[in-house]
């Protein structure tokens, strides 16, 4: 029986699942976090569950995290990386670029109205867990969305290498309707063999508000967004960025989203200057979107060698434990535990030894996993039935009450 390599990396989506379902206010918003950031909110987005006490919260371990981003757990500490991804301290800079600090700017074009809400009100790193707390007012925004959002593919998102790139991306699938228009695609080019382009034309500065050029969280430019007297061409003087020459813009944002999204992504852009005024300044950009063919045909699967230690170890578990559980369920916990049989029969082995029934025995052991129980030890004293779980003077039975 092969062994699991315990440095193989499988893809983002064998720990997350493989569709993130973003809301479209939130990718429209006139403001982005960090690319790092984003792609940490988008973990806590997929893992996020109703606590007990009724919060919306997700935690995911510090191992995980190193396979989700492809880090190699000898590749140093990732701490101060997502540390800085959750807060980051800049004396006089904004913070717009951090989860804690990331203000979601949602736009009613419409109604020519304007809010602002925090998405995580807390984060902590402990114990080599990663706990966030989402904001109750977003909550319809992070679970349960039944329309008006867009599906995206999580191992794609994860290969961005730039912001603009991620942007990018995102933008154009939800502008588009991604899903429809690449089957309505498919078979237009099953009768005529062309590759159409879905157009979308965007505003330079609002594109530099989505890219976080602009920070739209900063108070002046939320105070000048805010003003109906005011337009998009009074938002630009807010650019001290290297981009406010649009030579710069193009070859730093356009050109490297461009190149990255011909090499990686589903989709990709050919774009058109529109430029107006006197000066002939670029106001707006016409951005032409197609099938990116070769990336398409290309199936995402995991190494042969992968797939044998996946099934080798799915098989070894089934043996093991008494229960019956559906292979799905086998397969996902032997991915969260990341092949390693000996941490799941010790978590199991908690199960076994807790007096009562389990009823979501799944959810159980992926919980123990990634948050590391240790096995119950009984306190000591004439009559305690009282149990400690890691550390926590929390009752035996009512620990386990909450999975059955």
């Amino acid at each position: 029986m092969s062994k699991p390599r315990s440095n193989a990396f499988l893809p983002a989506s064998s720990y997350l699942g493989s569709s993130y379902k973003k809301p479209n206010e939130l990718i429209l918003s006139l403001s982005t976090p960090s690319l790092v950031t984003n792609k940490l909110l988008m973990i806590c987005t997929m893992r996020a569950s109703k606590s007990e006490n009724g919060a919306l919260t997700a935690s995911i371990s510090g191992s995980e995290l190193h396979k989700i981003f492809g880090r190699s757990t000898k590749s140093g500490s990732f701490y101060d990386t997502i540390k800085n991804a959750c807060y980051r301290s800049t004396p006089g800079k904004s913070h717009n670029g951090s989860l804690l600090d990331y203000k979601a700017i949602i736009e009613d074009k419409e109604n020519q109205s304007f809010s602002a809400h925090n998405i995580v009100t807390d984060a902590e790193f402990n114990r080599g867990i990663l706990s966030v707390t989402f904001n109750p007012r977003m909550e319809k925004r992070i679970i349960g969305m039944k329309n008006n959002y867009t599906c995206l593919d999580p191992d794609e998102m994860m290969s961005m290498k730039s912001i603009y790139s991620y942007r990018f991306l995102e933008l154009f699938k939800q502008s588009i309707g991604y899903q429809r228009w690449a089957a309505e695609e498919a078979n237009t080019r099953c009768a005529d063999g062309v590759n159409r382009p879905y157009c979308v034309r965007c505003d330079v500065t609002e594109l530099k508000l989505m890219m976080n050029i602009i920070d739209a969280s900063n108070a002046s430019v939320f105070k000048t967004l805010t003003n109906k007297n005011k337009s998009m061409s009074d938002i630009e003087a807010f650019d001290k960025s290297s981009t406010r020459e649009f030579s710069n813009f193009r070859r730093n944002v356009l050109d490297v989203a461009q190149k990255e999204l011909e090499e990686k992504a589903s989709i990709r852009f050919e774009y058109e200057l529109i430029r107006t005024g006197r000066g002939g300044k670029t106001s707006a950009i016409n951005f032409f979107v197609y099938i990116n063919e070769k990336n398409v045909k290309k199936v995402k699967k995991k190494t042969e060698e992968d797939i044998v230690d996946l099934d080798d170890q799915i098989d070894k578990l089934r043996v093991m434990i008494k229960e019956n559980l559906p292979t799905k369920d086998l397969r996902r916990i032997v991915e969260v535990a990341n092949g390693d049989i000996d941490k799941i029969m010790q978590i199991y082995h908690i199960a076994e030894e807790s007096r009562t029934d389990i009823e979501r025995l799944t959810g159980f052991l992926i919980d123990g996993i990634r948050k590391n129980y240790d096995p119950p030890i009984k306190k000591k004293g004439k009559g305690s039935s009282t149990w400690d779980i890691n550390g926590d003077n929390d009752s035996y039975q009512d620990f386990f009450e909450k999975f059955n």
